[in-house]
């Protein structure tokens, strides 16, 4: 999808910021709809989208980084999962949603960790 900045010289600038947070929903409410139809990749180009827009609020920030870690999770991206994740959960300290993805991505690359480090001492044993 291409992008259109939607600031035109002598526009409005409460057009101007109501057009950014329709865009910012919009983008928002696309990713849940892919994570929902497990298109996590689309769902991460989404709220990287919604993330690009200048002025977005923290809320909505903490909202991508949340859906954005789900996505990454899903494609068992664990590093990038708890890096959104952790932003997540800086702008929302007492979200459990984003306490407990955070938490299983973790625990995903613990377990991914001890099957690597048990393939490899197999090999060198």
């Amino acid at each position: 999808m291409a992008e259109h900045s939607v600031e035109n010289e002598g526009d409005n600038p409460e057009t101007i910021k109501a057009l950014k947070a329709i865009r910012i929903q919009f983008y928002l409410n696309s990713a849940l709809v892919q994570l929902k139809a497990n298109h996590p990749s689309d769902a991460i180009k989404s709220t990287s989208n919604a993330l690009e827009i200048e002025g977005i609020s923290d809320t909505d920030k903490a909202k991508a980084y949340y859906r954005r870690g789900q996505a990454y999770g899903k494609i068992k991206e664990d590093e990038l999962a708890i890096e959104d994740l952790t932003k997540a959960l800086e702008l929302n300290p007492n979200d459990s949603g984003v306490i407990n993805e955070l938490n299983a991505a973790k625990n995903r690359q613990k377990l991914r960790r001890e099957k690597e480090r048990k393939a490899f001492s197999k090999m060198f044993s």
